[in-house]
C-alpha cells in the first residue's frame, strides 16, 4: 500500500510541475505579446499627445484673445 501512496505522489508531482512548466511558458508569451502590442500602440500614443497639446494651445489663444 506504501507503493501505491509513492507512486500516487510522484504523479501528483509530475502532473503539478507540467502544470507550472506550461504556466511559465505562457507568462513569458504573455510578456513578449505586451511588449508588441507597447510597440505599436506608441506611435498611436505619441501623436494623442501632440494633438492634445496643440489643441491645448489653440485653446489658450482662443480664450485669451476673446
Amino acid at each position: 500500500m506504501l507503493v501505491v501512496w509513492i507512486v500516487a505522489g510522484l504523479v501528483v508531482l509530475a502532473v503539478l510541475g507540467s502544470v507550472l512548466f506550461g504556466l511559465a511558458g505562457s507568462l513569458g508569451r504573455l510578456g513578449g505579446e505586451l511588449a508588441a502590442l507597447e510597440r505599436e500602440v506608441e506611435p498611436v500614443r505619441t501623436q494623442i499627445q501632440q494633438t492634445a497639446t496643440s489643441a491645448a494651445a489653440v485653446r489658450g489663444r482662443t480664450s485669451s484673445s476673446g
